[in-house]
């Protein structure tokens, strides 16, 4: 039972760090990117068996900052992954795990990344740029669900643009641009 307890408190306090549980959210960027545990874990940057642990919830945080950036990127190109070929993806990946130039501050992580990427011309994924230079995805979900019950419309910008998939975006700026 105290096992359980502390798995379940484990996970709010990823809920917490992350926006969600990381059992959840990576579970969600293994779907959608159609990789292995063993993979992700490899694009972090740490063992396979710490990120089990870390999905499992008997462990709460990745204490490694260059690692914890790498989430924050591996993230965003899950979100971002709508219309990327699996070589596109796979090189991303790749440019994430090769990196060492991570910046981190105490307010928040930035992940510079590695490479320049082409800036797409669309405004609603102007706009998603935008939104991810300035914060994390988790960070985005935490800040809609505590806006929710109030402004839900600044709720679901937040979630839409900083941590949706393009096609949200792009339905979401069309409904409200026209």
């Amino acid at each position: 039972m105290a096992v359980a307890n502390s798995v379940e408190h484990n996970r709010q306090a990823q809920r917490e760090l992350y926006g969600e549980p990381l059992g959840e959210l990576l579970g969600g960027v293994a779907e959608r990117l159609s990789l292995t545990q063993s993979r992700i874990a490899a694009v972090l940057g740490i063992s396979a068996p710490m990120l089990s642990q870390l999905m499992s919830g008997q462990r709460v945080k990745i204490g490694n900052p260059a690692a914890a950036a790498r989430l924050q990127e591996l993230v965003s190109v899950s979100a971002n992954a709508e219309g990327l070929t699996a070589e596109q993806v796979s090189e991303r990946l790749d440019q994430i795990a090769s990196a060492s130039d991570w910046v981190t501050s105490t307010a928040h992580r930035v992940a510079t990344p590695p490479v320049p990427t082409e800036a797409p011309s669309a405004p609603y994924r102007l706009v998603q740029d935008l939104f991810r230079d300035v914060a994390s995805a988790a960070d985005y979900l935490a800040a809609a669900r505590s806006l929710e019950s109030a402004y839900p419309q600044i709720a679901e910008l937040l979630a839409v643009y900083g941590a949706g998939r393009t096609a949200e975006a792009r339905e979401h700026y069309t409904r409200n641009h026209a």
